[in-house]
């Protein structure tokens, strides 16, 4: 499971809820009330945005895999040998699903990265802003802004073209 950016108890929190414990075994086991642990879960996977359905078909691929590992135990069985099989088949179609990726959830990776890199710019312009004030202080700051929104621009129509 992802959990990249999460504290200890965020990631033991995650794993406490994918193996099933109860709010009651994970607020003991964590040192946290039950009341508590069930709302951090519920807040870190609101927030991960398209991460969150990801990370749903991880725990629901590792339950599967349990299941299919207590019905492998009892194949001579008929009726859990039938039911192993439709394990099988549901793990299977959820593997091609996991490597497909839906339009809105690249509308989402997209808008994430847009908004990365505009953050990016925009740090980056108010350090040149700095630099280019310290080093010229006698060109005002809307020509550097001028020339940065000129060149924006520029670059924008020959990434298009």
């Amino acid at each position: 499971m992802a959990a990249t950016g999460l504290s200890l108890i965020d990631n033991a929190l995650l794993k406490a809820a994918a193996d099933g414990l109860s709010p009651q075994e994970m607020g003991s086991e964590l040192g946290i009330s039950p009341a508590k642990a069930v709302v951090r879960v519920k807040e870190i996977l609101a927030s991960r945005d398209v991460y969150s359905e990801i990370e749903q078909r991880q725990l629901l691929m590792v339950d599967l895999y349990k299941l299919k590992t207590i019905l492998s135990n009892g194949l001579g069985d008929t009726k859990v040998a039938s039911e192993y099989i439709k394990t099988i088949n549901t793990i299977d179609k959820i593997m091609d699903k996991q490597g497909k990726i839906t339009a809105d959830e690249l509308g989402v990776i997209t808008r994430v990265q847009a908004q990365a890199l505009l953050g990016l710019v925009q740090a980056a312009f108010g350090r040149a802003e700095e630099l280019l004030l310290d080093r010229y202080p006698q060109v005002p700051l809307d020509e550097i802004r001028e020339a940065f929104a000129l060149g924006l621009r520029e670059q924008a129509l020959e990434a298009t073209s």
